[in-house]
């Protein structure tokens, strides 16, 4: 079945953007299927013509390329930089225009072109010409002509991307456009929408995942400690399965399953409502050295917000180190504790006395 291809200029509908004048100019293009899903690293074929006079006037120059989209859908390429079908680029007259710019798309990325669109050059053959005008005296000015009467204004790049189903206001349009914000430090730059270190969701940022959706995760440190001194739990020989190294969350709720539990680490986290959220919990090994690992930017952060201090860091002193939600199971009467200087898991009965930091997830 044939499929139908959309195309998007990124930078302006109906206009080329100067590229290295005379030889070039530059195309961009956001690719999306019949269902307006965005074909995200795929193989295309593209084929340009220059048409003289009218949008289906004869083919001075015509030219192909073989790309991939971008993780976007976006492809990018120099027109007049391709493999050349006929005709020669520079020897296109720009004065004797109008030009048209016919644009032929494969999406399985040969040379079996499914769509076809024709827009007329408007800027750049203009800026080509001035390139080739040479060194001659300009004449004199003429007089200024009557104005002439006012154009039908056309549709909007931000219009047409509603029209192909998507949904927001202009400024969710240009985030669309400039694509996600990578992370702080880490990645390969424009990935995430959140960036490491910010301040949201009622404390700092310091994990960034995607799941197999490419849905956007994140985990959140807490901008202050819930308690400088309190127990992992009453319950001193007891087994409570928090076992997971990574999932907090659920080690938390299995020490609070415990009948007869008192208000210990814990139930402080859960109940503590914390900038108006109420999952908060206490993190997991794994997570506590994720904190570790954006340490310097999690400090940083939390020292520069209302309401924030940073994670105790004291290597003399059995007083910076914070309660994980692990229980050690092989002897039920110890907890983990992390002291992030210098960075050291310790074992601690679980009647002992430590810091606790919270963490959610979003």
């Amino acid at each position: 079945m044939r499929k139908t291809i959309y195309t998007i200029l990124y930078n302006l509908l109906a206009v080329v953007v100067l590229a290295q004048a005379p030889n070039k100019f530059s195309y961009q293009a956001v690719i999306t299927d019949a269902s307006n899903q965005i074909l995200k690293s795929k193989s295309v074929g593209l084929r340009f013509s220059i048409i003289k006079d009218n949008a289906s006037g004869p083919s001075l120059y015509s030219e192909s390329h073989q790309t991939i989209t971008s993780k976007y859908g976006q492809v990018s390429v120099e027109i007049g930089g391709g493999t050349v079908l006929s005709g020669a680029f520079g020897n296109i007259n720009w004065k004797a225009g109008p030009y048209f710019l016919k644009t032929e798309i494969d999406p399985e990325g040969g040379t079996n072109y499914t769509i076809t669109g024709t827009i007329q050059l408007l800027s750049v053959p203009y800026a080509l010409y001035s390139n080739l005008s040479g060194n001659s005296l300009p004449g004199p000015k003429g007089d200024t002509g009557e104005d002439g009467n006012k154009g039908q204004t056309g549709e909007s790049a931000y219009d047409i991307w509603l029209s192909l189903g998507n949904s927001g206001t202009k400024q969710d349009f240009i985030n669309w456009m400039k694509g996600p914000k990578g992370q702080d430090g880490i990645g390969s730059g424009n990935d995430f929408i959140h960036f490491i270190g910010e301040a949201y969701g009622g404390g700092i940022i310091f994990h960034l995942w995607k799941d197999e959706n490419e849905t956007e995760h994140g985990l959140i440190i807490s901008k202050s400690d819930l308690h400088t001194n309190i127990e992992y739990s009453n319950f001193y020989k007891s087994t409570t399965e928090a076992t997971s190294l990574w999932d907090g969350e659920s080690n938390t709720n299995a020490i609070l399953e415990e009948a007869d539990y008192n208000p210990c680490a814990a139930l402080l986290v859960v109940e503590s409502k914390v900038e108006g959220f109420n999952d908060w919990y206490i993190p997991a090994m794994d997570e506590m050295i994720l904190m570790h690992r954006n340490l310097f930017t999690i400090n940083k952060a939390l020292s520069s917000i209302s309401g924030g201090s940073p994670i105790s860091v004291d290597k003399n002193s059995n007083l910076a180190e914070y309660w994980t939600s692990n229980s050690d199971e092989s002897d039920t009467t110890l907890g983990f504790s992390y002291r992030f200087v210098p960075g050291e898991f310790h074992k601690s009965p679980k009647i002992f006395t430590k810091k606790l930091r919270a963490i959610r997830k979003f």
